[in-house]
């Protein structure tokens, strides 16, 4: 899959976490979809890939902000409240805090997502992303393949590149 993310360090995130995705596949097949470690796997592919969607979506926002400011207390406070907070990658998640920067980048974001061809498969990827990690979290057991994981991944991704154009 082509990443088409100009934020370095987001792109080498994207890429480092599809390539491990790929390997956790790779051994999951070479162990079978049975084996042991199997669900482990899979489950790890689950944090993985919504960890870094939510760290790069951070990224994207904060260095949108930290470019048009020169404010030591302003950057402080844009890295505390942005980058370094928990905050699950939700399509509802990102437009809320674009919405708290400025109605118009929020509008901006909806509307091209709207636009996005399959617009609904990649909506119900990145929702799906963050409903199996919850179920994680709080003590569930997602039975969602490490495959499964890999394209909600990739759907994700058109949501950070539509909101890196945001952001520039």
């Amino acid at each position: 899959m082509e990443i088409n993310v100009i934020n370095n360090d987001v792109n080498q995130k994207l890429k480092d976490s599809l390539s491990e995705l790929e390997n956790i596949i790779n051994i999951i097949e070479s162990l079978g979809q049975t084996s042991r470690p199997s669900p482990y796997l899979s489950k790890y592919s689950i944090i993985l890939a919504s960890g870094t969607i939510e760290s790069c979506f951070k990224i994207i926002i904060a260095d949108f902000l930290l470019l048009h400011t020169t404010n030591e207390s302003l950057s402080s406070f844009i890295n505390n409240s942005i980058r370094e907070t928990s905050k699950n990658p939700s399509y509802q998640n990102i437009h809320n805090v674009l919405k708290g920067i400025d109605k118009n980048l929020s509008r901006n974001f909806k509307d091209k997502v709207g636009a996005l061809e399959h617009k609904e498969q990649i909506l119900s990827a990145l929702d799906s992303l963050v409903e199996n990690r919850n179920s994680l979290a709080h003590g569930g057991s997602p039975t969602t393949t490490a495959s499964q994981v890999k394209n909600y991944f990739e759907y994700a991704i058109k949501v950070l590149t539509v909101l890196e154009e945001v952001c520039t």
